[in-house]
């Protein structure tokens, strides 16, 4: 805690040394920078009409021109090879078939996305939540509540109050700290687009952004491809690496999500419709391709940190794996400042894995995952907003990672409904008159509120009880033993027939059902 204070004091002293900068500069008057006049722009290039201080290693005349199929991505993935094989005295490096993996592409970007104005989601450690102590005080009011005295109800009341508001407060606290810091490095972040395009205003580049991301964008491909050529052996046997590790710690219960990490069809086969579709994304693989890596990682750790051995096949950790795979293609899909695009791309790409990519799945069981994957988009979107300085837009205010994995599951614990299609003994299947086919499971997950989690198969969300304290309403004494309230005149002092009051409650425990539909 002492490091959190720290930490936090630093990162204000840091923010207000920002603000102070940026209104002592000599050409602030309105909030919006006039254009620096003193730019030597005999040194900038082109690049569709906004001129450009260019500092990466794309060539020129590379920096226009657009992918009109898949194959010209791989002539451009080769001649980065060869270039890098003649570096080393080799001739040529012989020409690849296929494009670089995804998790070689997640490699090589790590490598160098420090040089691009893109703000990283960043991983916070995990929190010591408190569910379990909770849970367990709860259980001990509600099965001794006949034994226990009323200033042990009080105690034990105490507890389990001050016990949420510690889980609460801790998850608060670090993600204003996440926060605070993504607001230090996101001033970092607008000031290296100011340094590349030196002759526009902010409101110039608030106007011109798409065109800003589409630069960066072909410079993140030059410069993956040229990380991946250079050093091609080394990242090959990290990859290598990476997955033997990853089966060694596979468990029985796999979820489907392994596809996104190891099936290369599964991966090209999205990335096929998703260009048939828009053909925008083919100057997009390298940051497809990173996203797609990216969420199928933390959808995958996640859900076997969340819900353990649980059945990963139409269950609450289903639900759970698709709404946070969806939220992080939003989060790790990179873009300067929009917002919409990145909800467009997870949109889109989820739909073209489920349509065809993937093993063939029941109609109810699809309609569940797509579903869920717009629930998931819709979380991240309403816990992201925008990042501004002056007025403009200088970037996202995205939720850390570890804010999204909590929030995700409160949701499904809390919000999510269990469509009923199977008939046995477990509540609340013995009410089904008769099992449900997939068609009518369909139908009913169809016609559920688009905000609200759906699984059918599993264990319902357990049933919560919830303690409440109750006001029942004012009791008369003789204010005699001091516990009457502070104010009250002393004896001396009132009439003689005067009476104190003070306040009762009860306590209450409450059971919460969760939702569910026959």
């Amino acid at each position: 805690m002492k490091n959190l204070k720290r930490l936090k004091l630093l990162t204000l002293i840091l923010l207000g040394l920002i603000t102070y900068s940026c209104q002592n500069q000599d050409d602030y008057v309105t909030g919006i920078q006039e254009p620096i006049s003193e730019v030597d722009t005999s040194k900038l290039i082109d690049f569709k009409g906004l001129p450009v201080s260019h500092r990466f290693s794309t060539p020129v005349e590379n920096l226009t021109t657009e992918h009109k199929n898949v194959a010209s991505i791989l002539n451009k993935y080769n001649k980065a090879r060869n270039k890098a094989a003649k570096k080393k005295g080799f001739l040529n490096k012989g020409e690849s078939t296929e494009l670089p993996e995804a998790e070689i592409i997640v490699l090589a970007v790590n490598k160098i996305i420090g040089q691009f104005p893109y703000q990283e989601p960043e991983e916070l450690a995990e929190l010591d939540l408190q569910d379990e102590l909770i849970n367990l005080l709860q259980k001990k009011l509600i099965e001794e509540e006949e034994t226990l005295s009323e200033e042990e109800k009080e105690q034990l009341f105490s507890e389990i109050v001050l016990a949420k508001k510690q889980d609460s407060t801790a998850i608060a606290d670090t993600e204003a700290m996440y926060q605070e810091i993504a607001t230090v490095k996101a001033a970092e972040k607008t000031e290296m687009i100011k340094a590349d395009f030196p002759t526009l205003s902010e409101e110039e580049i608030g106007q011109n952004i798409e065109l800003i991301d589409q630069y960066y964008a072909v410079n993140l491909e030059h410069l993956t491809f040229e990380q991946i050529a250079e050093n091609e052996e080394e990242l090959a046997n990290k990859v290598a690496s990476n997955k033997q590790k990853r089966a060694n710690r596979s468990q029985k219960n796999s979820s489907d999500i392994e596809e996104l990490l190891d099936a290369s069809v599964v991966y090209l086969c999205t990335y096929g419709k998703l260009v048939l579709h828009d053909p925008y994304y083919l100057n997009q693989y390298v940051n497809f391709s990173y996203a797609y890596f990216r969420a199928g990682y933390y959808a995958e750790r996640y859900d076997n940190l969340r819900y353990g051995d649980m059945s990963a096949s139409n269950t609450r950790k289903d639900a759970y794996r698709h709404m946070l795979w969806n939220a992080m293609l939003c989060q790790t899909y990179y873009t300067v400042s929009s917002k919409s695009r990145r909800m467009r791309f997870a949109h889109l790409v989820t739909d073209a894995r489920e349509n065809g990519c993937k093993t063939a799945n029941d109609p109810d069981g699809k309609a569940m995952d797509v579903h869920n994957n717009a629930v998931g988009r819709k979380v991240w979107s309403d816990n992201c907003g925008y990042r501004k300085f002056f007025g403009w837009v200088v970037g996202l205010r995205k939720p850390s990672i570890t804010f999204l994995t909590n929030e995700i599951k409160n949701v499904i614990e809390s919000k999510s409904c269990f469509i009923v299609k199977e008939k046995n003994d477990e509540s609340p299947n013995d009410e089904l008159e008769d099992a449900q086919t997939p068609a009518q499971i369909k139908a009913k997950i169809e016609a559920t509120d688009p905000n609200i989690p759906v699984y059918f198969m599993g264990l319902i969300v357990p049933t919560k009880y919830v303690t409440v304290k109750v006001f029942v309403g004012y009791e008369e004494y003789d204010c005699e033993g001091g516990d009457g309230p502070s104010d009250y005149q002393p004896k001396s002092q009132r009439p003689p027939d005067m009476k104190c009051s003070r306040p009762i409650y009860r306590y209450e425990t409450r059971k919460i059902i969760s939702c569910y539909k026959l």
